[in-house]
């Protein structure tokens, strides 16, 4: 198994890399804190699809990638607190639930 993890911090100097996937915007604060609405987006800027099966964000929130995800090249996938309430707000699909919890300090993911 393969573990996307990587310094993500408030201010971080640019996106956390694995391979050709970076993660693209972690969004640890929404603006209405009585809803679950934490995610973290992936970016493949790469030429080629990337299978993330079995890749895990771990530490601050934890996900693991069910088998036979593919992040397509030039694609973006999100991972969500609730996947639901991501869909309505931003019209985005997203993966999850994540567990966990992002700090507004700063994190590990």
């Amino acid at each position: 198994m393969v573990s996307l993890m990587a310094a993500v911090g408030i201010g971080s100097a640019g996106p956390a890399v694995h391979g050709s996937v970076v993660i693209n915007e972690v969004h640890y604060e929404p603006v209405d804190i009585t809803e679950p609405g934490e995610f973290i987006e992936l970016h493949n800027p790469g030429g080629a699809d990337m299978d993330i099966s079995g890749w895990s964000l771990s530490d601050g929130v934890s996900y693991a990638f069910p088998s036979g995800t593919t992040l397509a090249a030039g694609g973006y996938l999100v991972v969500a607190e609730s996947p639901p309430l991501v869909q309505s707000k931003y019209g985005v699909a997203a993966m999850g639930p994540s567990t966990g919890k992002l700090s507004n300090q700063g994190d590990t993911v």
